[in-house]
């Protein structure tokens, strides 16, 4: 069957690209970020949304031009 065509694309991307120094601690602490916030609470998935939807609509209606920038 072989490899997914992402996994592919991810393997060969990965694979020809350097990563500068620093890298490894920038991505150990994303990581580690983001194992913070991962939650299966409902009530806080919800407020996430709403902070994210709030967001949005407040990004759309702060900036000079008539694109939409976050639909």
């Amino acid at each position: 069957m072989g490899l997914a065509v992402s996994e592919l694309v991810r393997r060969l991307i990965e694979s020809h690209l350097s990563r500068a120094p620093g890298d490894e601690a920038t991505l150990a602490l994303l990581a580690a970020w983001d194992k913070e916030d991962t939650t299966d609470d409902p009530r806080e998935l919800e407020k996430r949304r709403l902070e994210w939807e709030e967001f949005k609509r407040a990004m759309n209606a702060g900036h000079s031009s008539h694109r939409t920038i976050y639909p």
